[in-house]
């Protein structure tokens, strides 16, 4: 009588092999939602730290120019073209794009001073242009405050991830 030995195969069974890459991208999947949520938090900080400094850029514009801001740049809602769309990445040449880079300009030419870095504005951490929205004399004779917006990660304006800032009023008298 002859002996059988152990015919057993070593390795892997499909399902084990599927459990092992089910846990594996359950990993990946928290682990890349965690370093999104933390690349985001800093590109907010970047565009608080543009806010910042468009807010003096503003304040110094006005006050040179002795106008408010719809004055200087001839519009009440330059933002008003980027209303619809995904605007990351869009055109130079887009009305969106010019009307943001006109506000820059325009506060610019009024500042006089030469206020370095304001160019690396003309864009958002995620690619889009900022949004100005001049109210001093549109509600008149009530008075409503000028904001700058980003539209944040998704690129549409009136999204949950926007993020905007209100904006010192100009000599405003009810």
């Amino acid at each position: 009588m002859q002996t059988i030995g152990n015919n057993k195969k070593s390795g892997f069974t499909v399902i084990e092999l599927l459990v092992v890459v089910a846990i594996i991208a359950v990993l990946v999947s928290i682990v890349s939602t965690v370093v999104i949520a933390q690349v985001n938090r800093a590109k907010y900080t970047k565009a608080e730290a543009d806010w910042a400094q468009f807010r003096k850029f503003l304040v110094v514009a006005r006050a040179q120019a002795g106008k408010p801001a719809g004055q200087i740049t001839g519009s009440y809602c330059s933002g008003c073209s980027c209303m619809f769309g995904d605007l990351r990445n869009i055109s130079e040449s887009s009305q969106c794009f010019q009307d943001w880079k006109h506000v820059l300009d325009s506060f610019q030419e009024a500042a006089g001073d030469d206020f370095s870095g304001i160019k690396s504005m003309l864009r958002d951490p995620w690619g889009s242009p900022y949004i100005f929205d001049e109210q001093d004399e549109e509600y008149y004779p009530a008075c409503a405050e000028d904001y700058i917006l980003t539209v944040g990660p998704d690129g549409v304006k009136s999204t949950g991830d926007d993020r905007m800032i209100v904006l010192p009023m100009f000599r405003c008298t009810p």
